[in-house]
Protein backbone atom coordinates (compact mmCIF):
# COMPACT_ATOMS: atom_id res chain seq x y z
CA UNK A 1 0.00 0.00 0.00
CA UNK A 2 1.34 3.70 -0.90
CA UNK A 3 0.94 6.38 1.16
CA UNK A 4 1.10 9.49 -1.39
CA UNK A 5 3.03 12.74 -0.39
CA UNK A 6 2.11 14.83 -3.00
CA UNK A 7 0.71 16.07 -5.39
CA UNK A 8 1.74 16.61 -9.54
CA UNK A 9 -0.35 19.52 -9.85
CA UNK A 10 1.61 23.03 -10.48
CA UNK A 11 0.62 25.38 -8.24
CA UNK A 12 0.46 28.97 -9.30
CA UNK A 13 0.00 30.19 -5.38
CA UNK A 14 0.45 29.20 -1.61
CA UNK A 15 -2.35 27.87 0.03
CA UNK A 16 -2.32 29.48 2.83
CA UNK A 17 -5.94 28.69 3.79
CA UNK A 18 -4.72 25.00 3.85
CA UNK A 19 -1.90 25.58 5.62
CA UNK A 20 -4.34 27.64 8.40
CA UNK A 21 -7.04 24.63 8.51
CA UNK A 22 -4.43 22.22 9.26
CA UNK A 23 -2.98 24.79 11.73
CA UNK A 24 -6.59 25.10 13.53
CA UNK A 25 -6.78 21.33 13.59
CA UNK A 26 -4.04 20.71 14.81
CA UNK A 27 -4.14 23.26 17.45
CA UNK A 28 -7.70 22.00 18.30
CA UNK A 29 -6.51 18.36 18.56
CA UNK A 30 -3.72 18.90 21.77
CA UNK A 31 -6.18 21.06 23.28
CA UNK A 32 -8.65 18.64 23.50
CA UNK A 33 -5.76 16.34 24.92
CA UNK A 34 -5.12 18.55 27.39
CA UNK A 35 -8.47 19.15 29.27
CA UNK A 36 -8.27 17.97 32.64
CA UNK A 37 -11.78 17.68 33.51
CA UNK A 38 -13.73 14.17 31.14
CA UNK A 39 -16.92 16.02 31.53
CA UNK A 40 -15.75 19.29 29.58
CA UNK A 41 -13.78 17.27 27.37
CA UNK A 42 -17.55 15.45 26.80
CA UNK A 43 -18.07 18.23 24.61
CA UNK A 44 -15.51 17.31 21.58
CA UNK A 45 -17.13 13.79 21.83
CA UNK A 46 -20.95 15.56 21.13
CA UNK A 47 -19.39 18.31 18.65
CA UNK A 48 -19.47 16.11 15.15
CA UNK A 49 -22.10 15.28 13.29
CA UNK A 50 -24.74 13.00 15.20
CA UNK A 51 -28.20 12.62 13.22
CA UNK A 52 -30.03 12.56 16.35
CA UNK A 53 -28.22 15.92 17.32
CA UNK A 54 -28.59 17.41 14.27
CA UNK A 55 -32.78 17.39 14.19
CA UNK A 56 -33.65 17.74 18.04
CA UNK A 57 -35.33 21.45 17.41
CA UNK A 58 -37.42 19.77 15.07
CA UNK A 59 -37.37 19.77 10.89
CA UNK A 60 -34.88 22.80 10.98
CA UNK A 61 -31.37 21.34 11.31
CA UNK A 62 -29.02 23.06 13.40
CA UNK A 63 -25.81 24.05 11.61
CA UNK A 64 -23.41 24.20 14.28
CA UNK A 65 -22.22 20.39 14.03
CA UNK A 66 -21.23 20.69 10.05
CA UNK A 67 -18.53 23.55 11.26
CA UNK A 68 -17.44 21.31 14.61
CA UNK A 69 -17.24 18.24 13.42
CA UNK A 70 -14.40 19.75 11.00
CA UNK A 71 -12.10 20.33 13.82
CA UNK A 72 -12.57 17.12 15.81
CA UNK A 73 -10.89 14.32 15.48
CA UNK A 74 -10.97 10.57 17.31
CA UNK A 75 -7.11 9.57 18.05
CA UNK A 76 -3.63 10.76 16.36
CA UNK A 77 -3.75 8.47 13.41
CA UNK A 78 -7.32 10.27 12.34
CA UNK A 79 -6.19 13.63 12.34
CA UNK A 80 -2.51 12.54 11.25
CA UNK A 81 -4.51 11.01 8.00
CA UNK A 82 -6.99 13.51 7.49
CA UNK A 83 -4.61 16.72 7.46
CA UNK A 84 -2.41 14.35 5.19
CA UNK A 85 -4.78 14.06 2.27
CA UNK A 86 -6.10 17.94 3.06
CA UNK A 87 -2.38 18.92 2.70
CA UNK A 88 -2.50 16.65 -0.78
CA UNK A 89 -5.25 17.35 -1.98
Amino acid sequence: MLIPLRDSTFRLKTPYITYLLIAINFVVYFYQLTIPRPEYREWFYTAGVVPSYIFHGGITPSILPFITSLFVHGGFLHIAGNMLYLWIF
